[in-house]
């Protein structure tokens, strides 16, 4: 039989399914199966264990797909396909391209642009998600003209090219999924089992392929979509009522019972915020535990954040109970960090990091750029200014004011300096020369390994060369050596994120090199094409951490908080263009191409309507996490229509002139927030007496 658990609360739809399964582990019925996004895995095995006893994993397992296709392969006995990750597939996606670059017209452009080679992954993924073949898409290319049909004969040929060199290696990730179901097809594991499947805000043609299967062997399915009936049209749940509808299908195809039970929202205090948030018609409700507040900077969106954490505090909450959702994560985590830090108050960023954005590692990318720059002067500058610099920050000031005042770029680099440190009018003295060796030990010190790298770029002969060169140059500044110093002193500092984050790097950058020596060794690349292979190939690579202590605010994107419960939510951005945000299809089919492309007959998914569809559905899931109050800020601009609709179920909207003054932290912050209206009676109510009169002196 197939269940379908339909709610317009997630909450309570995840709920009702752990109910289902804490009754069959108190009944003891073995072989249950909990299917649920990689993302939620953890928090859905500690829920189940809270609603289903200590002994739920003896007859109860939480997996994610790729964690069930290990467990099918344990079950039959079969060796699992191992495969590549992120970096491995663009590594892959360049010899591909590499191999058939001759017969290539539209998308020539990847022998000299490798950034190209991201848009073509991300549409072979699309493909293999959909299930498109290599003769699909030359099919589809003979039944059309023009451009479009060039670009579907070169899609074809990169498409079977790249299976050609995964057969040769590690798989796709997504062929996984297609392994996946052929073991399912001839295992008993899907009759042996009971499943339920819940927490997805879409599924792609190759998990409903599976789940088909599972439906059609398995004695009970069981999975929950977040809609108000099957088939609605509701911009918040059109995926899911379209899925509702796919399955509903699919279990009269096999001549399986299906059976749709509805759940009913548990009532909580924000019950009328989801319930309004996307509907045909609002009205003024007033809605006591919704406000809707106009900042007029991102900065001060994120001072409102921290005032109405704090305030939540001193009304009893604890951090945990708090989650901060933001429309571009880019702009306010910065901030977000900053502020809370500066306020003693934890904060946990949720989801990755991109390891391209790391501090550490453009000490790496800065040394490649200096010597692709034949050593340029403001490259120099920026290699030597990089967290694992060579010299310390006192030393690499003398170097840079030295090489600003005498013009040092190119081979200056390389030869001593004899010019004064002081510059034309200074005069020679024993200490101006003890200066000027200081500065030619420092120059030597920190040049004499890019010299080295250059000269063995120079003399490579294909892209192993350029490797080993790279390695050479790492290992000869001690580069994992000293990122192991960072995260010790980031782990006693209390910074155990980024602790977590540099014990990663040197693992993921060694992995991105061996990826590339094993696949693409023998071709040969300039030095410019070789760096912005590496930089695109190191952008594939993310870094995930854990919180370090239990009670702590959590801040992410729409798209991770979406199912992330909590009693209090804090959103920021709520502008026109962030949220929703999505700007239309970007990869190397248009929209016009991809519905070309379904009249065919090709299943292709996605376009601006399916991203717009999915991101309204992340801001539903988001604004229905959270069960007591919600706070909605925006800045910059025109506010969007889902803050606009929000204000007027608030009543109103408020406008912030200044927030948080002197409770921003530290005694010396508070003192010069005091000091501003020269009140040492403010200072005296505060105890910050000595710190307000350091300051008046040093005004």
């Amino acid at each position: 039989m197939l269940t379908i658990v339909i709610g317009t609360d997630w909450v309570t739809n995840r709920d009702t399914i752990l109910k289902k399964v804490a009754d069959d582990v108190a009944a003891e019925k073995q072989g249950r199966i909990l299917i649920v996004p990689e993302l939620i895995s953890h928090d859905t095995e500690r829920r189940l264990c809270a609603t289903a006893g200590d002994s739920s994993s003896r007859f109860a397992e939480v997996l994610s797909f790729s964690r069930l296709a290990k467990r099918v392969s344990e079950y039959d006995r079969r060796a699992l396909m191992p495969c590549m990750d992120q970096g491995g597939r663009l590594v892959a996606m360049a010899s591909a391209t590499k191999q058939i670059y001759s017969r290539l017209k539209s998308y020539a452009a990847v022998e000299t642009k490798p950034e190209f080679f991201s848009g073509l992954l991300d549409a072979v993924d699309e493909f293999k998600r959909c299930c498109i073949s290599s003769a699909d898409l030359m099919d589809a290319s003979l039944q059309t003209e023009g451009v479009l049909a060039q670009k579907l004969e070169e899609l074809s040929l990169i498409l079977e090219s790249y299976n050609s060199v995964c057969s040769r290696g590690k798989c796709d990730p997504r062929d996984q999924m297609t392994w996946l179901l052929e073991e399912l097809e001839v295992s008993n594991y899907g009759a042996d089992h009971v499943f339920y499947i819940d927490g997805f805000p879409d599924y792609t043609r190759q998990h409903l392929n599976i789940i088909k299967h599972l439906i059609g062997t398995s004695a009970d399915v069981t999975v929950g979509l977040v809609c108000d009936r099957v088939g609605s049209e509701d911009a918040a749940f059109a995926k899911a009522g379209e899925t509702a509808v796919f399955l509903q299908q699919m279990a009269e195809q096999l001549g399986v019972t299906v059976k749709i039970q509805q759940c009913k929202p548990d009532a909580k205090a924000t019950e009328a915020i989801g319930r309004c948030l996307f509907s045909d018609n609002i009205v003024d409700e007033h809605c006591d535990v919704l406000h809707v507040v106009r900042a007029q900077t991102p900065y001060q969106e994120c001072e409102v954040a921290v005032e109405t954490v704090l305030q939540y505090i001193s009304d009893g909450a604890r951090y945990r109970d708090i989650n901060i959702a933001c429309a571009d994560m880019s702009i306010y985590q910065n901030m977000l960090e900053m502020l809370f830090e500066k306020c003693s108050i934890p904060l946990y960023i949720s989801g990755t990091d991109s390891v391209l954005d790391q501090p550490a590692l453009h000490t790496v990318l800065s040394a490649l750029e200096a010597v692709q720059s034949s050593l340029e002067l403001d490259d120099v500058l920026q290699y030597l200014k990089s967290m694992v610099s060579p010299l310390d920050a006192d030393l690499c000031d003398k170097v840079e004011n030295y090489a600003l005042m005498w013009g040092i770029s190119g081979n200056k680099w390389t030869q001593d300096w004899h010019n004064h440190p002081d510059g034309l009018d200074g005069k020679w003295t024993d200490s101006a020369n003890i200066r000027l060796a200081e500065l030619n030990a420092a120059r030597k010190l920190a040049i004499d390994p890019l010299v080295k790298l250059r000269k063995a770029f120079d003399e490579s002969r294909n892209l192993a060369d350029m490797v080993r060169a790279l390695y050479d140059y790492l290992e000869s500044i001690h580069y994992s050596q000293q990122l192991q110093v960072y995260a010790d002193e980031s782990e006693a500092t209390g910074n155990g994120r980024e602790a977590q984050v540099l014990n990663q790097l040197w693992d993921i950058l060694v992995s991105a090199l061996e990826q590339l020596y094993d696949t693409l060794g023998e071709t040969a690349w300039e030095t410019e094409n070789f760096l912005r292979l590496l930089k695109l190939l190191i952008s594939q690579y993310d870094v995930g951490t854990i919180p370090t202590v239990l009670d702590t605010v959590s801040a992410g994107p729409m798209n991770v908080m979406r199912c992330q419960q909590c009693k209090y939510l804090i959103v920021l951005g709520a502008a026109e263009g962030s949220m929703p945000g999505y700007a239309g299809s970007t990869g190397v089919l248009s929209d016009q191409e991809r519905a070309a492309l379904r009249q065919l007959g090709i299943p292709l998914t996605g376009g601006s309507m399916d991203g717009l569809l999915a991101e309204f559905a992340d801001i539903y899931g988001v604004f229905t996490s959270a069960d007591k109050a919600i706070t909605v800020c925006c800045a910059d601009g025109e506010p969007s229509f889902v803050y606009k609709r929000l204000a007027i179920l608030a009543g109103n909207e408020k406008s912030v002139e200044s927030v948080l003054g002197a409770a921003m932290g530290s005694e010396i912050d508070a003192a010069a927030f005091v000091h501003r209206s020269f009140s040492e009676s403010e200072a005296r109510k505060l105890d910050i007496c000595n710190s307000f009169k350091e300051l008046q002196q040093c005004a």
